[in-house]
């Protein structure tokens, strides 16, 4: 049986019109020390997809928003196979988020963060996933 996930992500834009970028732990059960955008998934029994997306970033970079703060710029499909979990599929959903300057506090699930130029994020996360969105937003000045 094939199941649907939702994994929501977030383009944190800078006063600067830099992206915030995390790398992923050693200890990732998936891409680990890997560049990453803040987010992950959402629980579809208890928020909506804005509001698990914005949970996710709070944890990941201690930054509160609101939805109204939020514009959904890109959403896109994937299957997977999975040897112990079968077929999933999995929707991407990404939203541009523009703060000021604020301060970062990376959870224990990344390693750092960095702010990165637009035209250098298809070079720094190389999850195709997220690289295909990622070149789309920015090609299409969504930022």
């Amino acid at each position: 049986m094939t199941k649907t996930h939702y994994v929501g992500k977030c383009v944190v834009v800078n006063a600067d019109g830099d992206v915030l970028i995390l790398l992923r732990g050693e200890t990732a059960p998936r891409r680990p020390l890997e560049w990453d955008l803040p987010g992950g998934m959402v629980d579809q029994t208890k928020e909506s997809y804005t509001d698990g997306t914005l949970r996710e970033l709070t944890e990941e970079t201690g930054l509160i928003m609101h939805p109204s703060d939020t514009k959904l710029v890109h959403a896109s499909t994937h299957m997977y196979e999975h040897a112990d979990y079968g077929s999933n599929n999995v929707v991407f959903i990404f939203y541009v988020i523009h703060v000021d300057n604020p301060e970062i506090k990376i959870s224990w699930e990344h390693d750092e963060y960095k702010w990165c130029k637009p035209e250098e994020l298809h070079d720094a996360i190389t999850y195709d996933t997220h690289q295909i969105p990622l070149d789309y937003i920015v090609e299409h000045n969504l930022l």
